[in-house]
């Protein structure tokens, strides 16, 4: 809304405005206005329902084996006493809201949902090493990801970009719980980034 504001306002480059000119600035004014207010009466609503809706566990920590902490976020529909398939996205990205977000998309469809960071990323206290670990750490995630309660053993990945990699990298040794991965856009080493780097 904001953005839709500003590229309106930076459009104009002259001392008066036409009609139509001046109603699509205020339109886009108004919208900004009632959605900023929308947004703080309906940020507690929506934060309600999750509770009501989901177990969320936003600060999950899981040693790897070899020794590296990853954080990640895991949400699981509340009420389900069966396990679960988990529904796994693995990336570098680092967003909490946008974790939530993904891991209860999934955990609303039958899943638990589970978003895992790489090494350095978000709670991790490791150095971010993008294209190292993957192979080793994604298997790490996933024994972790079968030795709890809730999980039924079976474990599917899905993403782009850095997650697309991510899932192939993992299959440098399969593990025998992840049944099925969906990878697209997949990032590779050395194209479109460049290497050794801090651009994560």
């Amino acid at each position: 809304m904001k953005n839709e504001l500003v590229k309106r306002l930076s459009e104009v480059n002259k001392d008066s405005l036409g009609i139509s000119e001046a109603i699509a600035i205020c339109t886009a004014y108004a919208t900004l206005q009632v959605y900023q207010h929308i947004e703080t009466i309906a940020r507690p609503v929506v934060k309600a329902d999750d509770e009501r809706r989901f177990i969320i566990a936003d600060s999950v920590l899981i040693k790897t084996n070899e020794g590296a902490i990853l954080s990640a976020v895991v949400v699981r529909k509340r009420g389900v006493t069966v396990p679960q398939p988990t529904a796994l996205l693995y990336f570098i990205y680092s967003n909490t809201d946008r974790s939530i977000a993904d891991a209860k998309y999934a955990a609303a469809r039958g899943y638990v949902g589970m978003v895992a960071d790489t090494r350095g990323k978000r709670l991790s206290p490791n150095t971010v090493e993008p294209y190292e670990h993957e192979a080793t750490d994604v298997n790490s995630v996933i024994d972790w990801i079968v030795r709890q309660p809730w999980s039924n053993g079976k474990v599917g990945m899905y993403g782009g970009s850095y997650s697309g990699f991510a899932q192939w990298a993992a299959l440098k040794h399969p593990h025998p719980a992840l049944k099925t991965i969906v990878p697209y856009v997949a990032a590779i080493p050395g194209q479109g980034y460049r290497w050794k780097t801090t651009y994560f």
